[in-house]
Order: structure tokens, then C-alpha cells, then sequence
């Protein structure tokens, strides 16, 4: 099985929420939350392509063509 991570929000465009107090950026708890998923996904014998990035479109042009089975948004 195909599984596509797209962990929300580009580190260098768009943080997504901030934390006001630790400083803790969304985008970087989605990414570390991906590369979490990923590893136990291809541990399960998935195969795992991740992209991180605003452009949703992007985003989906990359998982269609690369044939996934499942695509996942990480927020």
C-alpha cells in the first residue's frame, strides 16, 4: 500500500499556530508527527512518500502521480 503524509503548513511560509508561551510552531509538531506516522507505516510494510509544503495543489499533483493509495493531511 501507497501512503502519501502531507504534515500541514510549510516551515519557512506559514507556521501555522504558535504557541505564545513555549514558542512551539504547528508546522513543526506536523512534521515531526509525519515522520513518526511514516516510520511506523513502512515498519507495517507500507511504502511512505512525505512532502511538506503550502501548496496544496502541489501537494496533489505529487501523491496523484505518484499513485497513492491513501493520502493523509496531518493539522
Amino acid at each position: 500500500m501507497k501512503v502519501f503524509i502531507n504534515p500541514g503548513h510549510d516551515i519557512n511560509l506559514d507556521s501555522g499556530a504558535v504557541n505564545p508561551v513555549y514558542g512551539t510552531r504547528e508546522c513543526d509538531v506536523a512534521r515531526d508527527a509525519g515522520k513518526m506516522l511514516a516510520r511506523y507505516l513502512e515498519t507495517a510494510g507500507c511504502e511512505v512518500r512525505t512532502l511538506q509544503d503550502d501548496d496544496l495543489g502541489l501537494v496533489c499533483a505529487e501523491s496523484d502521480s505518484w499513485g497513492a493509495d491513501i493520502f493523509v493531511s496531518l493539522h
